[in-house]
């Protein structure tokens, strides 16, 4: 089974100079935890409610004021359309991630791969071994 068969496809992404509270607005709107950043038509990061939490607001700064970039994962893990989902789950283990951006033919964003997606779309087993790497503390 491949990346494509089983990610989430309904993809918004932001750029990198949007603000925080715009990625929070998008994330609220479509009940979403985690956002491919863009910058000159490429993958700069992803953000997540979490970094939203950590960088802006534990952090005290302004949503409507810091940029995405500023609270941004950088060095996103993505994966090809194609990609088998061990080597999906593999990336999730080795990278300590639970969201895989996937690439289309074109390396634009086409969908997300979460453990949830392997879980509930792919291999139950994969996903829960991929799941036990991932929470345990490096």
């Amino acid at each position: 089974m491949q990346a494509k068969e089983i990610m989430s496809s309904n993809l918004d992404v932001m750029n990198v100079n949007d603000t925080v509270r715009d990625a929070a607005d998008m994330m609220k709107k479509f009940n979403i935890g985690a956002i491919p950043v863009m910058e000159n038509q490429r993958v700069a990061g992803m953000i997540t409610d979490r970094d939203i939490t950590i960088r802006c607001v534990a952090e005290r700064r302004d949503p409507a004021q810091m940029k995405v970039r500023e609270g941004m994962t950088q060095n996103a893990v993505c994966c090809d359309e194609d990609q088998d989902l061990r080597e999906v789950a593999r990336l999730m283990e080795e990278k300590q991630v639970r969201r895989v951006i996937v690439l289309g033919p074109n390396r634009k964003p086409s969908g997300i791969v979460s453990i949830g997606d392997l879980a509930v779309r792919g291999d139950r087993s994969l996903a829960c071994e991929a799941l036990g790497k991932v929470s345990v503390a490096a």
